[in-house]
């Protein structure tokens, strides 16, 4: 049998820096708990986790050392890389070049400040960790005390963000609790919003991004275009959202063991949006955001270019195998338009885009 003609995505792994590891035993061991003891430890995240299933917490559930030492070890390293994943596509598209002062509001314990300190890129700094929680605040601050790092914390709700002096905004697993979105000030020019990557939360995110792109704003990522979103407007059942890979620890991996949940891979739904068009190259791009497909005959891939709802399709005869991963950005060159589908006869119907 004839061998499949292959183009192999080389999928991002991302990993928690070894100071941050150090980080969390000092600090667990303060608490009370050990990383290296994940029996008693998976105790206290099961609990957490159930009462966040069942939406039994208070805002200021941080104030109970076992919730911080549950939250700290397990979502946000989880949360942290989430982060990570989305700065590193804004690295990729550009997206921070012009930021000068960027505010992680609503931060909890400040995964998404976790992520920028990591970023990078030297000349960004974060300037502001704004969240109004006092707990959230300390643990954060012990934080940046850790990595001898100066970064303003304020206490603020999510109806003061009109006060926010940055110019660069990340909303992190924020805008899924509130009834309404807030108004965004006018001298914002950029924001980082990572939602839940559920059906729900991803398509509330959807029907703001329609929103908001008739007010002057553009989508960076993971949208390729300025018209209505082909999954929103054009399905009721589909999302958007990301998966990235990760390396685990050898301690997270003895943590799992004791733990109903396994996260070999990670989700969010995410939007890059600013008040500036993304360079013109995205015009002529496709972004692949759902898993391979297999059918009778054929493989197919659902992908984004347009206000379309498409799919990059292969047959099985043409012994075509591209393996492309959610979040690959692709150029398409020879293709054949069948219905909903972009169906291209061997890998030389599309360029990857690896920068």
């Amino acid at each position: 049998m004839q061998a499949r003609e292959l183009v192999v995505t080389v999928s991002p792994h991302f990993s928690i820096p070894e100071k941050y590891t150090q980080y969390l035993q000092n600090r667990l061991v303060q608490l009370g708990y050990d990383l290296h003891k994940p029996e008693t430890l998976s105790q206290v995240i099961r609990e957490l986790s159930q009462k966040f299933l069942l939406r039994q917490l208070s805002l200021d559930y941080w104030a109970d050392s076992k919730y911080r030492a549950a939250y700290l070890s397990y979502f946000q390293v989880l949360n942290y890389l989430r982060a990570r994943a989305v700065l590193s596509e804004a690295s990729r598209q550009n997206f921070l070049v012009s930021a000068k002062k960027i505010s992680d509001w609503g931060c909890g314990l400040g995964a998404a400040s976790w992520a920028i300190l990591d970023h990078e890129a030297e000349s960004l700094n974060l300037v502001d960790a704004v969240d109004s929680s006092d707990s959230a605040l300390g643990e954060l601050k012990k934080f940046f005390e850790f990595l001898n790092v100066n970064v303003e914390i304020s206490k603020k709700n999510l109806g003061q963000i009109r006060e926010c002096q940055s110019d660069t905004l990340i909303l992190s697993y924020v805008l899924n609790e509130v009834a309404s979105w807030p108004e965004i000030p006018d001298h914002v020019q950029r924001l980082i919003i990572i939602e839940p990557s559920t059906h729900q939360a991803s398509r509330a995110l959807l029907k703001w991004r329609e929103e908001i792109l008739t007010r002057g704003w553009y989508a960076w990522a993971p949208c390729v275009h300025q018209g209505p979103c082909p999954v929103y407007t054009q399905s009721p059942r589909d999302w958007c959202h990301h998966r990235i890979n990760w390396n685990k620890p050898e301690w997270f991996v003895e943590l799992e063991k004791h733990l109903p949940m396994r996260n070999d891979t990670l989700t969010m739904s995410y939007l890059l949006i600013a008040r500036q068009p993304p360079p013109e190259r995205h015009r002529f791009l496709a972004r692949v955001i759902g898993d391979e497909q297999e059918e009778r005959g054929k493989s197919r891939q659902q992908i984004c270019r347009g206000e379309r709802r498409e799919f990059l399709s292969w047959l099985h005869r043409d012994q075509v195998s591209p393996y492309l991963e959610r979040g690959d950005l692709i150029k398409l060159r020879d293709f054949e338009e069948k219905k909903n589908e972009v169906r291209i006869s061997s890998t030389s119907g599309f360029d990857l885009i690896d920068d």
